[in-house]
């Protein structure tokens, strides 16, 4: 459903007030093709967690927020696992729970202030690296 004259406070880690003239989210791919087909003429801005993004005005045309969610290996052998996620999750939890399950990277590991992948067509992100149990 697409909401008109929302407020963006809380969708920004700065707590700037804008408003955005339309305002949706989505939880699936088959909801962004729905609000896509929906959007018209309107500018789109596609917003993740709002920690990468500074709002100096109002936003004139449609915000879409990514809320897909999903964690899930999709392969894993003696060398790497292959991790499928949403690309709205939150880094820091996805993070977290590949922490929890004993799997790590290569290069130092650190959180990503991004809370979000907020790519429209990202359904997932596989992360994956060359020794047993390294994402």
């Amino acid at each position: 459903m697409i909401l008109n004259n929302v407020p963006l406070k809380e969708y920004n880690t700065f707590g700037i007030q804008a408003i955005a003239s339309r305002f949706a989210h989505f939880s699936s791919i088959e909801e962004l093709r729905e609000l896509l087909s929906k959007r018209g003429n309107d500018k789109l801005l596609v917003l993740g967690g709002g920690s990468n993004i500074l709002f100096t005005k109002d936003v004139e045309g449609l915000v879409i927020r990514n809320e897909i969610k999903g964690f899930e290996i999709v392969e894993e052998d003696a060398d790497a696992v292959h991790v499928k996620a949403g690309a709205g999750e939150v880094w820091h939890e996805f993070v977290l729970k590949c922490i929890e399950m004993n799997f790590w990277w290569n290069r130092k590991f650190i959180l990503d202030p991004r809370e979000r992948w907020s790519q429209p067509n990202a359904k997932h992100r596989c992360l994956r690296c060359r020794n047993k149990r390294r994402v």
